[in-house]
């Protein structure tokens, strides 16, 4: 898949096991290319599996945020901070029903039907706004609210916050910055 704004190059499809650099085409658009300088877009299929070398440790650590992450929840009473689960297989974030209601989340703006991974039927839950601080990038978000008391996060992160952030995800990385903070909304 080729960014509509490299439609004015000639351009060709990825091949597996080829190495591709990222580069700045003379319009100013980056994409990837076989060599630095080289005009022919390299397009990735949209399924495509890449694997990334050479980012620096310091562009790493600005935007790297591993399997679990302390979150700032904020909402109209207070605001708290809690270990959430980054979840790429989840559609929506999902917050636990205590917690929302110590925030003061509200009013319910919808429903949504969730399929839990550990549920045979659908549920349907609230969904309330909230705003989140994760790794210090601020998101507004609709939220679900379930009963997560019992799961071993109070919060998950899914992929309705995780697509609109700049972050490289490393599922290695089990404890990231700020876990040693105080955690009023983890177990």
């Amino acid at each position: 898949m080729c960014d509509y704004s490299l439609e004015a190059y000639q351009s060709r499809p990825a091949v597996t096991g080829e190495r591709y650099v990222l580069d700045q085409f003379p319009s100013g658009s980056k994409g990837f290319t076989t060599r630095p300088g080289c005009t022919t877009a390299i397009c990735m299929a949209a399924d495509a599996r890449l694997r990334l070398e050479g980012i620096s440790y310091a562009l790493q650590e600005a935007h790297g945020i591993g399997a679990v992450e302390e979150v700032t929840v904020r909402g109209r009473r207070k605001e708290v901070k809690v270990l959430a689960k980054i979840d790429t297989g989840a559609t929506r974030t999902s917050l636990d029903t205590d917690l929302a209601a110590r925030l003061g989340l509200g009013p319910v703006i919808r429903t949504v039907r969730i399929r839990a991974a550990s549920a045979a039927e659908p549920e349907t839950r609230p969904v309330v706004r909230a705003e989140l601080v994760l790794a210090g990038v601020r998101f507004r978000v609709a939220v679900a609210v379930a009963d997560r008391k019992d799961m071993r996060y109070r919060m998950i992160v899914g992929v309705d916050v995780l697509r609109r952030s700049p972050f490289l995800i490393d599922p290695r990385d089990l404890r990231r910055r700020g876990t040693r903070a105080r955690r009023e909304g983890s177990r």
